[in-house]
């Protein structure tokens, strides 16, 4: 480049076309990416994947021949809303996810999982198992009734189900549904609608509102959010919120609901009288 004078005038040059065909022959030379075959992933690679988070865990799990483990189940769904059930064991040096079953087409009544859960628990080897952790007693009692060796493993409800369940039952309360139906209104208009969840976010972008969640948490990003709302409605953006335009009779009838509604002190006093309510719970 130096003796070429003006940039371009290199590619005159012999020793240029020299150098790009080194370098074509050494790129036409080099290893290629092979694709693994299927045959290598099912059965070297995964065995490889096996074994490698079975190390992992395996810290985990050692204690549990000294200390013992909480064996814990629990129902669930995944994400094409399929039924489960998630299977743990939680030692001194955390909780392991031993196995995850799939329910469709399984028997759900209290003898099925019995068997269900003997044979998981036999797995971790019952004398490893302080005492199980669950929300089904139909099926607790049908272990203690079947098998000695299962009746000497106490038996604890979940702490977290139980206040789940209490603040279930504190947000159906009429008071509570009244204030609850409005905000469900407020925050599935402003998700739903890009425009006005963006202008909200440009306000302060720090969270957003939550939908679908648990009533108490709907309530308390709410809360969270009043200051931005009201400043996006009635403050200085409000020449912006008034521009926005809504498409649809249903979504224009729900506008000023959504505005007079945020601009009311005292409907901000009941929300907050809701998050005060459900908090305790919320927090054991």
């Amino acid at each position: 480049m130096p003796r070429a004078d003006i940039a371009f005038n290199f590619l005159n040059f012999d020793t240029t076309h020299a150098l790009q065909d080194a370098h074509l022959e050494v790129a036409n030379a080099r290893l290629k990416v092979k694709l693994p075959t299927y045959k290598h992933m099912r059965t070297v690679m995964s065995n490889y994947m096996y074994l490698k988070v079975e190390k992992t865990l395996n810290p985990m799990n050692v204690c549990w021949d000294k200390n013992g483990c909480t064996f814990m189940t629990d129902g669930s769904t995944d994400r094409k809303n399929r039924p489960v059930m998630d299977i743990l064991a939680a030692g001194e040096k955390g909780v392991v996810l031993v196995t995850t079953v799939h329910m469709t087409g399984r028997k759900k009544n209290a003898a099925a999982l019995t068997k269900l859960w003997e044979q998981v628990m036999r797995e971790i080897e019952l004398h490893r198992i302080n005492v199980i952790c669950t929300d089904n007693r139909e099926v607790n009692k049908k272990e203690r009734r079947t098998d000695r060796d299962f009746a000497r493993i106490p038996w604890v409800l979940f702490g977290a189900h139980c206040c789940s369940l209490l603040l279930k039952d504190l947000t159906n309360l009429a008071w509570v549904k009244d204030i609850a139906k409005t905000a469900d209104i407020i925050v599935k208009f402003t998700r739903k609608h890009h425009a006005t969840n963006g202008l909200m976010m440009t306000i302060d972008e720090s969270l957003t509102l939550l939908h679908p969640a648990e009533v108490y948490q709907m309530f308390e990003r709410l809360l969270n959010r009043e200051d931005a709302l009201t400043e996006m409605m009635d403050g200085k953006f409000a020449a912006r919120w008034r521009a926005l335009r809504w498409s649809g009779k249903k979504l224009q009838r729900k506008v000023d609901l959504v505005y007079f509604t945020v601009q009311s002190e005292s409907w901000w006093v009941k929300v907050k009288k809701v998050v005060a309510f459900t908090r305790r719970p919320a927090l054991l």
